[in-house]
Parts: C-alpha cells; structure tokens; sequence
C-alpha cells in the first residue's frame, strides 16, 4: 500500500522541476539577436552562420557573419542609425575573434586596428524631409569630399 498516490507523486515532480532552475548561454545577455544557419550540405556538417544583434528600438545595429571567408573566421559590421532610425553610419566589416556583441569603443578599436584609419565607414547626411542627400566615402583621405546619393 502506498502512503501517497501516483498522482501526488507526479505534482510533487513536478513541483520540483518547476523549481530547478536552467541557465542558458548566448552570444550576448543584454542584446537581442536572432542566429541563422544556412547549411551547404546534406548531412548539416558544413553551414553560414548569420547573427543580427537587435538595439533598445528593435533595430538590426551589428551583424556578425561565419563561414565567409576561408579561415571562418566571424566578420562584424555595424550600424549606428539617426533618430529617424535611417542609416548614419555603416562601418566596413572587419574580423573578431568570437560571436558576441561588441560595443561602438570595442567596434572602433577593432576598426582602428584593423585599417589603421578612425574613419573606416560610410556617413550619409539626410536633408529636411529625410530624403538622403549626401554619402561620405570611408577613410582619412576623402574627408571633406562629399559624395552623390547612392
């Protein structure tokens, strides 16, 4: 005979595995992101990885790319955006060591690095009525040179 039924038994399970806590580990704790595996062969062995890192307003503002390139190793490109949420600045892809988010000082750092140039980006300028009116091309030595609308 039993002290406690079958059925008591499975609330008290699962009392308990409600109570047990499960950590998970993603690329990032404090950013949204979503991950996407394109695969290139049958058997799922080889694939491209592609991570969109989301800001506080649900805007793409970092990708982070694997697979690329011959040596896998992850690209990153970043956005900054206006307060209209149109594209301010698209800095040029450079390579990271891992698949977390980084922030704009540790972007700029690698950036630095990377093309030895503090203005390795596109800047486009928006007119009165947000129409795009103008594009700066990327490094030190076209500064001052605006370019057309693209």
């Amino acid at each position: 005979m039993y002290l406690i039924s079958s059925r008591t038994n499975r609330l008290l399970y699962l009392i308990i595995v409600l109570m047990i806590s499960i950590s998970a580990i993603a690329q990032s704790s404090d950013k949204n992101y979503v991950q996407t595996k394109t695969f290139l062969d049958d058997a799922g062995t080889t694939f491209l990885r592609h991570i969109d890192y989301y800001d506080e307003l649900g805007v793409v503002s970092e990708t982070v790319d694997v697979g690329l390139n011959t040596t896998q190793t992850p690209i990153l490109s970043r956005t900054t955006y206006t307060t209209q949420l149109k594209p301010y600045q698209q800095w040029a892809p450079v390579p990271v060591t891992g698949l977390d988010f980084l922030s704009e000082m540790a972007v700029l750092t690698v950036v630095r690095a990377t093309y030895t140039d503090v203005l390795a980006y596109n800047e486009n300028e928006y007119g009165d009525f947000q129409e795009l009116t103008s594009t700066r091309k990327p490094g030190d030595a076209w500064e001052g040179d605006q370019g057309t609308p693209t």
